[in-house]
């Protein structure tokens, strides 16, 4: 492959002073027989990671390209990728790490460009990813939660996995996709799918890939994700009101792309889209809705015997007395 620019990797950061370190190091240490190009978006951090992306660039000028913000973009609802990556990006292939994960193996790169070069009919490449916590202590969650023993993934199979079975395979640091076919999902966005769902997770690029050909599933650990780093999904779980902003916002999408779709899946999407829409009658206290509600009664067992009880109570204490009027989600 020679000196050819096959690679170029976004890593989006902000306020990652505790992870920036280790995640520019695992990305500007990979070997590989042609060049990448690494593309270091920086939202105004105040916290020093800034500092530390200069840092890098300066140490690696051929291969660190520091794209650092004046002003926070992403509170004014920016979408900085479409702007200010994607116009600098040379890239064959492309692939994201952000600044809180890092990658775990040397070789990915060259392992999964070899993987997409030699399967055409594969959209994407993906690998295996650990968890671990912000001191970097190994965690139980593992990408993906299955066991999967082979390497091409169909669009049937994947859905099932993803929609039927409700599992989360694979995590965005182990995503590997086409330049093009990156900048035909951005373009896409400007209107239908994937543009409904909240600008958040993993779910709509993979769905959105996952239509367009096959998966090739590397069974290797070459990427780590840090849980309750502070980011999104730690947010979802001590902030009730932006977690049913996002569950809202999956429920809009998932409908988009069972549109889009034809709705070909439209079995997984129900399913999917009842768990969504019980997260946020859960999170709203509707207790009555959730009690008329027959699809609701699988999620509400699994909760065990205790909480099942007290919803099974508070719901007939709302249906008895009555509930302030509110409009229905």
């Amino acid at each position: 492959m020679g000196s050819e620019l096959l690679v170029t990797v976004y890593c989006i950061t902000y306020n990652h002073i505790k992870y920036i370190r280790r995640c520019l190091e695992s990305l500007v240490n990979q070997k590989t027989d042609f060049r990448y190009e690494i593309i270091v978006h920086d939202d105004n951090s105040t916290d020093g990671t800034r500092e530390i992306v200069q840092e890098f660039a300066e140490r690696y000028p051929d291969l660190v390209i520091p794209v650092l913000e004046a002003e926070n973009q992403f509170s004014k609802g920016i979408r900085f990728v479409k702007s200010r990556m994607l116009p600098i990006t040379h890239g064959k292939y492309l692939v994201e790490c952000e600044g809180d994960d890092c990658w775990c193996d040397p070789e990915k790169l060259q392992l999964q460009v070899e993987a997409l070069e030699a399967h055409p009919d594969c959209s994407i490449c993906v690998h295996a990813t650990d968890t671990v916590d912000q001191n970097g202590v190994p965690q139980p969650m593992h990408f993906p939660d299955i066991k999967i023993d082979h390497a091409v993934i169909g669009t049937e199979e994947f859905m099932k996995y993803v929609l039927n079975e409700g599992r989360w395979l694979f995590h965005l640091s182990s995503l590997m996709v086409s330049t093009e076919s990156y900048r035909e999902y951005k373009e896409k966005m400007a209107g239908g799918f994937p543009s409904k769902f909240y600008n958040v997770g993993d779910l709509p690029i993979f769905l959105y890939y996952s239509m367009r050909g096959n998966v090739y599933f590397i069974d290797r650990v070459m990427s780590l994700y840090t849980v309750e780093s502070g980011g999104i999904m730690s947010r979802i779980k001590s902030d009730p009101e932006f977690a049913k902003k996002v569950h809202r916002g999956y429920i809009n999408g998932l409908e988009a792309f069972d549109e889009y779709s034809g709705y070909r899946f439209h079995e997984g999407v129900t399913a999917v889209l009842v768990k969504r829409r019980f997260e946020v009658d859960r999170l709203d206290r509707r207790y009555d809705k959730i009690l008329r509600t027959p699809e609701y009664r699988p999620l509400v067992k699994q909760r065990g015997l205790r909480r099942s009880l007290a919803f099974f109570v508070m719901g007939h204490l709302q249906l008895l007395f009555g509930k302030k009027d509110r409009k229905e989600e």
